[in-house]
Order: structure tokens, then C-alpha cells, then sequence
């Protein structure tokens, strides 16, 4: 739905996201982060849908960063200035 309304109404219309990590979910905030930083080498939303795609292999996981690491090599990104703190 969201495509479509930016379709229709291109120009006239912004989508923003806005992360609310939960506390519950002990690496959603660390998902955020991968996000954002992707953002900053112009791949938000391929990180994005990556995460949203595959939580069930990092959600739990003791070492979230190797991962997120191992989405942001696929995506093409520069590793070296990703920064996830």
C-alpha cells in the first residue's frame, strides 16, 4: 500500500520511518543501528528488508553484528565505515 500511495502521489507526499526498537526484543535496537548506518551508504531500505526478511536468523542471536555485518557485504556496502555501536 505504502509503494502505491508514494507512486500516486509522487512529489506530494514523504514517507519517513521512524525506529521504536522494542526492550523486549534484545537486538532490535542493534537492527536499527545496521539500518541507519546502511543509510548512510544510500542502502537503508535493501538493509532494510533484509532484517525485516531474515529476523528469525539474528533476533536471538548471541553475535547479531557478524550478521548484519555478512547483509551489509551482500548489499555491497564499504564494512569498513559501517558503524554500529
Amino acid at each position: 500500500i505504502v509503494k502505491q500511495v508514494l507512486k500516486d502521489y509522487e512529489g506530494k507526499v514523504t514517507f519517513v520511518w521512524r525506529h521504536f526498537p522494542l526492550p523486549m526484543h534484545k537486538n532490535a535496537m542493534l537492527a536499527a543501528i545496521a539500518s541507519e548506518a546502511a543509510g548512510e551508504q544510500g542502502k537503508f531500505w535493501e538493509m532494510h528488508t533484509l532484517l525485516f526478511g531474515n529476523q528469525k536468523e539474528w533476533e536471538e542471536s548471541n553475535d547479531p553484528k557478524k550478521i548484519f555485518m555478512t547483509y551489509a557485504e551482500k548489499l555491497g556496502l564499504d564494512t569498513a565505515k559501517l558503524v554500529m555501536h
